[in-house]
């Protein structure tokens, strides 16, 4: 039996954290470690974790010397899971539910990968998620549905460079994974997208198609499911968001490739095509304009919906020139 970890980042949670540890409580896989961690709650977080710490062995709760934000702090879970001994560790959001079979279904999943990669390649599962309100009241059956995307089954790695379809509360990974994953680098924009990108770059990602998670809505969210009219509508709150910051987003990708091939090389390789993808969109800013498309044509390198891979054409086209050596700070748009 694999030795499961769960880990769960919290801050000002104390509004649904009671109702979504009971939820880790009524899993049908019960051999868990739930190590939780805290970035400087102001409400009753802290002490509502103390008492459950108390009241269940399985639970370790990691002192708190400064605030991480959420990238560091699941960092800094991950890799306290992984010193442990952890062989499969989960992510887990504070504010949502788990469905009973969570767990049991992404390690039956898991262990198929296992026995068609074998357990030293970097393995991810990841599911849907049944979007809900603060209430729990049904928003949509299906949250890839309601965003318009979907689980990449053939060569990921391709829309994983430049768009996640990984959400990490819905995801576990592996040993191997976190071999090669930890530390974050800085150029990590969100970790389930990290921890996706080195799946797909050397190992595999597999798939549960049914929601595990009651994925709660509410003002406070750190991501949160605008919806796909929400997404893309500039008279939508989200919509607006996530245009104001998709440009920047376009370049920082190039960043975060930069950072997994240097990853990749530090520990190890990976397949001669994922080195290829890697390495043309790392340095897709040293070509022509025209080149650059061309470039991203040729290796698959595309979001899922078909205006949307305009678009990142349309972007990186638009990305400044910068020679071979150019630094980080040099890329900016025209």
């Amino acid at each position: 039996m694999p030795r499961v970890a769960i880990v769960l980042a919290t801050y000002n949670g104390a509004r649904h954290l009671s109702e979504q540890l009971e939820s880790l409580r009524g899993q049908d896989f019960g051999a868990w470690r739930l190590y939780v961690r805290d970035d400087g709650s102001r409400d009753g977080t802290p002490e509502l974790l103390a008492r459950a710490a108390r009241e269940d062995p399985r639970i370790t709760v990691l002192e708190t010397r400064e605030n991480l934000g959420v990238i560091r702090n699941f960092g800094a879970l991950l890799g306290r899971a992984h010193a442990d001994g952890a062989d499969v560790v989960f992510m887990c959001d504070q504010d949502d539910v788990w469905l009973p079979s969570k767990v049991s279904r992404a390690l039956a999943v898991l262990a198929d990968l296992e026995r068609a990669h074998g357990p030293a390649a970097p393995l991810l599962v990841h599911s849907d998620l049944r979007v809900v309100d603060e209430a729990l009241a049904p928003i949509h059956p299906s949250f890839l549905a309601y965003q318009a995307i979907g689980h990449e089954e053939e060569r990921p790695l391709g829309v994983l460079l430049v768009q996640n379809f990984v959400t990490g509360c819905a995801a576990a990974v592996n040993r191997a994974l976190l071999d090669l994953a930890l530390p974050f680098p800085a150029e990590c924009l969100m970790h389930d997208w990290w921890l996706a990108q080195c799946a797909a770059a050397r190992g595999a990602i597999g798939f549960v198609p049914e929601p595990t998670i009651l994925y709660r809505q509410h003002a406070s969210n750190q991501i949160g499911a605008g919806g796909v009219v929400g997404n893309f509508n500039v008279f939508h709150p989200m919509g607006r968001k996530r245009l104001a910051r998709s440009w920047r987003t376009a370049l920082l990708t190039v960043e975060q490739c930069r950072a997994l091939g240097e990853r990749l090389r530090d520990r190890g390789g990976a397949p001669a095509e994922a080195l290829r993808m890697i390495e043309g969109y790392a340095h897709i800013e040293e070509r022509g304009r025209l080149a650059r498309v061309r470039t991203l044509r040729a290796l698959g390198i595309r979001r899922q919906r078909r205006v949307l891979t305009a678009l990142l054409y349309g972007r990186v086209a638009l990305f400044r020139r910068v020679p071979p050596d150019g630094r980080a700070s040099d890329r900016r748009l025209d």
